[in-house]
């Protein structure tokens, strides 16, 4: 996969976390260009949301909720053993609406390569994404919060 991505020129900015940092590295240090940066967390992850035309990522409410503000194009891949599989509610409702495509954990080796390729070839599609994201970002999520709760304590 990261090869076909290579010999397209498509960089890739790759998250893993700790746990999966050791095993990226064995994957991508010495064997691929410049073109793929791996790291276990990034502090600055609106930096990388700014640089991306897709982003894949797991579907929990903190990423969605970046994703949707950060206006990004996204296949979203559910942690299939999250909480009452929450993260595939939460990418169905992206995906339904055409703001994500979603791709179930199982089918991500069959998958993945596929789509990338289709929707970074596919700049319509992406803008139709886009557009689609402007519903679901809620910037004033913290104020409504504290309607809420000023609501519940009156």
């Amino acid at each position: 996969f990261i090869p076909k991505l290579e010999d397209n020129g498509i960089h890739l900015i790759w998250q893993t976390g700790k746990p999966f940092i050791g095993r990226a590295h064995e994957v991508v240090v010495g064997k691929y260009k410049s073109q793929v940066y791996v790291t276990d967390f990034l502090a600055e992850m609106n930096l990388a949301y700014a640089a991306a035309d897709l982003v894949v990522s797991r579907a929990g409410a903190g990423a969605i909720s970046e994703i949707a503000i950060a206006g990004v194009p996204s296949i979203l891949v559910p942690y299939p053993f999250a909480a009452e599989d929450h993260q595939t509610f939460n990418a169905k409702a992206l995906s339904e609406n055409g703001a994500a495509l979603l791709i179930a954990d199982k089918l991500v080796g069959k998958e993945l390569e596929r789509h990338v390729t289709e929707i970074l070839r596919d700049e319509r599609r992406r803008e139709q994404m886009k557009d689609s994201l402007k519903k679901f970002a809620r910037t004033d999520a913290t104020q409504m919060i504290v309607d809420e709760i000023e609501k519940l304590s009156a």
